[in-house]
C-alpha cells in the first residue's frame, strides 16, 4: 500500500485524539527509555556504543496493496516500498542530508536479501560519558514473502536479545543489541501468532513496531517476554524510514517513551504532509 493511501485510511479511522506530548525534559530523565539503574544502560556506559537492529520484511502485494507492480515485489530491493523505495528503509537512511555515515551494505543469504549498516556518533552526556557513543542502526532488509520467518525473529530476540555481525572495512564486528525494531507489514492482523517461547540464554531487550495498529497485536506478547514496546500505534500508517530514523535518534540520546513517541508523531507529520494533532492519533500513548 501507498505511503499516501496509509496516510489517508488512518484519517478514515475514528479514534480518540491525543496532542503530541511534551518535549522531554530534566524532570522526565528518570522516565528514560534505559534509566541510570538499567542493564541497558549499563552496558552503553561502559561499550560506549548504543545497537538498534530492526527487521524490515519487504512489502509484499500477496498481503497488502504495496501501491505498484514494483513497489510490492518481496523481492525488489531497488523499487520496493519499504527499502528502495524514495521513504523506504535504506534509501532514507543513504540520503545526502541523512545524519547517518553509511557503513556498508552486504548481500544476505536465505530470506535475508541485504543488511545495510549505518552510524552516527552522538553524545555521551545522556550515558554518564564524557566522551561520545555510536549509535549503530543495522537494517535488515527480508524477502516480503518470508515475513512469518521475520515475526518469529522479532519476539525471538525482544526475548533473548542478540548479536549482529557486520562487516567495517575487512574487519568483521559482532554487535550485542540493544534495542530491535520492526517496520512493516502487520502479519498478525491476518492471524500469525507469536512463536513458542525457548530456554535460550539472554535477556529481554526493549523494541518497536512500525506498523498498523502494532500496540493491540504485538504489546501484550511482547511483555511476556520481558520486553517493552517502547513505540507502538494504534491505526492504520506507513511503516517507512523517517520514523524509524526519529525514532532511534531519541534512543540514543535516552529519551522517554513519551519522547520517543513526540519524535514519531513530528516526523510522520512531516512526512505525510499532515497535522501533529492528526499525526498523534497514529501513535499510541
Amino acid at each position: 500500500m501507498s505511503s499516501r493511501t496509509f496516510a489517508s485510511l488512518g484519517l478514515a479511522v475514528a479514534l480518540l485524539c491525543s496532542s503530541p506530548a511534551a518535549p522531554a525534559d530534566e524532570g522526565a530523565r528518570a522516565a528514560a527509555w534505559a534509566p541510570a539503574s538499567s542493564a541497558t544502560h549499563d552496558r552503553v556506559k561502559a561499550s560506549g556504543r548504543l545497537v538498534v537492529h530492526v527487521l524490515v520484511p519487504l512489502c509484499d502485494n500477496d498481503q497488502v496493496d504495496c501501491g505498484s507492480a514494483r513497489a510490492g515485489d518481496p523481492d525488489d530491493l531497488q523499487h520496493n516500498l519499504y527499502w528502495g523505495a524514495i521513504f523506504g528503509h535504506k534509501r532514507h537512511f543513504s540520503r545526502k542530508t541523512s545524519p547517518f555515515e553509511k557503513v556498508g551494505v552486504e548481500k544476505g543469504s536465505g530470506a535475508l536479501l541485504e543488511r545495510a549498516v549505518f552510524r552516527k556518533q552522538v553524545k555521551g552526556k545522556p550515558w554518564g560519558r564524557t566522551d561520545d557513543v555510536t549509535l549503530w542502526v543495522v537494517l535488515d532488509g527480508t524477502r516480503g514473502d518470508a515475513i512469518d520467518g521475520v515475526i518469529d525473529r522479532l519476539y525471538q530476540e525482544a526475548e533473548h536479545g542478540a548479536v549482529v555481525k557486520v562487516r567495517v572495512g575487512d574487519e568483521q564486528v559482532a554487535l550485542p543489541v540493544d534495542v530491535v525494531g520492526y517496520a512493516g507489514h502487520n502479519r498478525m492482523m491476518d492471524g500469525k501468532k507469536p512463536p513458542a517461547r525457548t530456554q535460550a540464554d539472554g535477556a529481554p531487550i526493549p523494541s518497536f513496531v512500525m506498523a498498523c495498529h502494532s500496540t493491540s497485536y504485538f504489546e501484550k506478547p511482547l511483555a511476556e517476554r520481558g520486553s517493552s514496546l517502547l513505540v507502538g500505534t494504534r491505526a492504520l500508517m506507513a511503516p517507512e524510514g523517517y520514523v524509524v530514523e526519529a525514532i532511534v535518534l531519541g534512543l540514543a540520546e535516552d529519551a522517554s517513551p513519551r519522547e520517543l513517541r513526540r519524535r514519531a508523531v513530528a516526523a510522520y507529520a512531516k512526512y505525510q504532509s499532515i497535522e501533529e494533532k492528526t499525526a498523534g492519533r497514529i501513535f499510541s500513548e
